[in-house]
């Protein structure tokens, strides 16, 4: 079964969806925000390791 479905209409809602449950099944990853976006929305940055 795919975390993400591909065969779908992709939406900021959907994205942030999907890296919920990401990082529910892969523990290590870290998220962080970038920043807002010009729509006010955040920009979220996804990471494999520690932060340093």
């Amino acid at each position: 079964m795919a975390i993400v479905q591909t065969n779908i209409s992709y939406s900021y809602e959907t994205m942030m969806a999907n890296i919920h449950d990401l990082q529910y099944t892969y523990t290590f990853l870290q998220m962080q925000n970038f920043g807002f976006s010009v729509l006010g929305k955040k920009i979220p940055v996804i990471r494999l390791r520690s932060w340093t």
